[in-house]
């Protein structure tokens, strides 16, 4: 809600400030999860009375998918910044593509016979990297982050608005 606001401002360093900071809180909240899940992942398949087998592979594929909740929620950060700031038509095409990736790869890994759960949160960790990094490519080789690199990299966010919130008291 606060970038569209900033960007009508034409404030470009806010607009940056705000998607660093949606980053960092995405992976910030992020973490008490991926920590709940990662010790309670095995007692939580037991308790829905599922036998040791299943909530051993259950435990093991949420270790190797850990990353990917993380990797894909930054992306999600970055397509819903490029909403926001007029390149809706690319983060929808971009997010059709990825959906279709995932599929893709799911089926030529069933097709393959791969039954390995730890092999396949990798491999979906693997492409949502690869999906990340070639998001990333493309909205730098547009130019679409050029006005807001100053706020995103070159501030603290979280320093700035912390201390400056009381000020209007």
């Amino acid at each position: 809600m606060l970038v569209p606001q900033a960007d009508g401002a034409d404030n470009e360093i806010l607009v940056g400030r705000y998607l660093q900071i949606g980053i960092i809180f995405y992976i910030v909240f992020q973490l008490p999860g991926l920590i709940l899940w990662s010790f309670y992942m095995h007692n939580t398949i037991l308790w829905f009375g599922l036998d040791e087998e299943v909530a051993a592979i259950a435990q093991n594929y949420t270790y190797s998918i850990l990353l990917y909740g993380v990797v894909e929620g930054v992306n999600e950060c970055l397509l819903e910044f490029l909403d926001v700031v007029d390149h809706e038509k690319y983060s929808t095409i971009f997010s059709v593509i990825s959906a279709c990736i995932h599929a893709g790869t799911l089926i030529a890994i069933a097709a393959s016979g791969i039954s390995n759960m730890v092999a396949i949160g990798l491999v979906q960790t693997l492409v949502e990297l690869i999906l990340l990094f070639a998001n990333i490519i493309i909205v730098v080789n547009q130019g679409w982050l050029d006005d807001y690199w100053d706020g995103l990299l070159k501030t603290i966010g979280l320093k700035v608005c912390a201390g400056t919130w009381y000020k209007d008291f």
